[in-house]
């Protein structure tokens, strides 16, 4: 009888010092055995459980919320995709008589190389399946002081890997010219041809250029289009 008058002054103390949720719960199941023996202890076992559940149902909710967050970027995240690839077979090429006309129809302000350049010619190449734009090219040649000078200007409307324009992604080098970063790189096998690749107005500018010259040669060209 003694020990349970002292059980219950220690609960009266214990309920005064407002414990946390997690100290009281097993200070009640400590205080509930010297009440009530074993039985006791086993029902404050079970309290201690009860007032642990909500804690470990939020950590499984937290961690089913985790999971299907993952899975959800797994499965329909914004990852980038591969850049599709248009086979030979896939496009086709029409001659462009009037490049004024034509970027008007097209919506199109594209910068191309003018003034003393001779014979330039314009080609639009589009996709067969749906006659989407794919991109525009220019053909030229300049006369400079060291000999005649070969432009080939492509100039990417839509994304996507074309044939033909591998060499472009292998440049090594690079080069500051009106502003922007220009990739370029010298042909491995013909020393007289650069490659140059940069973006400007919203699209990507592939150039090759066979000169007599040399990188500057190169930076004047780009210069032009800037």
């Amino acid at each position: 009888m003694e020990k349970k008058k002292d059980a219950l002054a220690a609960l009266r103390a214990y309920a005064d010092k407002k414990p946390s949720r997690s100290e009281g719960a097993e200070e009640a199941a400590r205080l509930t055995g010297r009440l009530y023996g074993a039985e006791g202890t086993a029902r404050g076992r079970g309290a201690l459980a009860l007032a642990r559940r909500p804690a470990l149902l939020a950590l499984l909710a937290a961690a089913l919320v985790l999971t299907a967050a993952l899975l959800f970027a797994f499965f329909y995240g914004g990852g980038q995709k591969e850049p599709m690839y248009f086979e030979d077979s896939s496009i086709y090429t029409e001659t462009i008589e009037d490049i004024g006309q034509f970027q008007q129809e097209n919506g199109l302000s594209l910068s191309l190389f003018e003034g003393d350049f001779l014979g330039s010619k314009y080609t639009a190449v589009r996709y067969i399946e749906d006659g989407r734009l794919l991109y525009v090219r220019q053909t030229a040649a300049a006369l400079t002081e060291e000999g005649p000078d070969t432009i080939t200007l492509s100039i990417c409307i839509s994304e996507g890997r074309f044939p033909g324009f591998n060499v472009f992604t292998q440049l090594d080098q690079t080069m500051q010219v009106g502003g922007i970063e220009a990739a370029y790189g010298q042909d491995s096998v013909d020393e007289n041809t650069f490659y140059a690749k940069f973006t400007a107005g919203g699209f990507a500018y592939c150039l090759k250029l066979v000169t007599f010259g040399d990188a500057q040669a190169l930076e004047s060209y780009i210069a032009q289009l800037l």
